[in-house]
């Protein structure tokens, strides 16, 4: 299954999509700002993890820290979202998605970012 993420908007990261749950992934994607309009416009409720490009690292730091679906808050604590697997699978979710506080880019500045997902 192939998938195509566009998105431009304010206070955007950029990062590498590196997986989902139960599959692997690669692409690019972004958004901060807007993450409850991206997850269910552009990528139909996907989740994803992000690893940072500046430093390398998977993403730890999340924000929001709640488990979010569409905009939709599941859980107040990021750490909790193994126990939504199985819900989030029978909604169509297929993993988390994560952000970097540290590596938001400036306020004023627009960013635009497109790149495609596949699930391996």
């Amino acid at each position: 299954m192939k998938g195509k993420l566009n998105l431009k908007g304010r206070n955007c990261i950029k990062g590498t999509l590196v997986g989902v749950i139960g599959k692997k992934v690669e692409g690019r994607v972004a958004s901060v700002g807007n993450i409850g309009d991206f997850c269910k416009k552009e990528c139909e409720g996907m989740l994803m993890v992000i690893r940072d490009e500046w430093n390398g690292r998977v993403v730890k730091n999340y924000h929001p820290t709640e488990v979010m679906v569409g905009g939709v808050i599941l859980d107040k604590d990021i750490k909790n979202v193994r126990k939504w697997e199985d819900y989030l699978k029978q909604h169509g979710i297929m993993g988390i998605y994560g952000v970097d506080t540290d590596s938001i880019l400036d306020d004023n500045k627009e960013t635009e970012l497109t790149g495609s997902i596949e699930l391996v």
